[in-house]
C-alpha cells in the first residue's frame, strides 16, 4: 500500500524538477545568444595603394580580372576590399592581415 503512494509522489517530484530545469534554460537562452553574436569591426578607408603586397597577390590569384575599387582596413590589420571588373561587377571580400582570404561580404 505504501508503494502505491510513494511511486506517484516520486513521479510528481521528477516532473516538477524537469519543468524547473526547462524554465531556467529558457530564461538564460537569450543572454547566451547575445554573447555569441560577434561585434562588427570598424574599418577605416585607405588608398588601394596602401594594401600590402601579400594581400594584393591573394587578390590577384582569387579574383583574376578584378581591381581594387575601394580599400578599408580594420585596427587588427584585416582588409575589406571592394573589387570591380571591366563589366561593372563588384565583389566585397575580406582578407586577413597575412593576406589569407576570409570571406565574401
Amino acid at each position: 500500500m505504501k508503494k502505491l503512494f510513494l511511486i506517484p509522489a516520486i513521479l510528481l517530484g521528477f516532473t516538477l524538477t524537469a519543468n524547473a530545469q526547462t524554465d531556467a534554460a529558457a530564461k538564460t537562452a537569450p543572454a547566451t545568444e547575445q554573447a555569441a553574436t560577434p561585434q562588427q569591426k570598424e574599418y577605416a578607408k585607405i588608398e588601394p595603394s596602401e594594401v600590402d603586397n601579400t594581400t594584393l597577390m591573394s587578390v590577384m590569384k582569387k579574383y583574376k580580372g578584378f581591381s581594387i575599387a575601394e580599400a578599408n582596413k580594420a585596427a587588427d590589420g584585416e582588409y575589406k576590399l571592394v573589387l570591380a571588373n571591366k563589366e561593372g561587377k563588384s565583389i566585397t571580400a575580406i582578407f586577413a592581415k597575412n593576406g589569407a582570404f576570409v570571406k565574401e561580404a
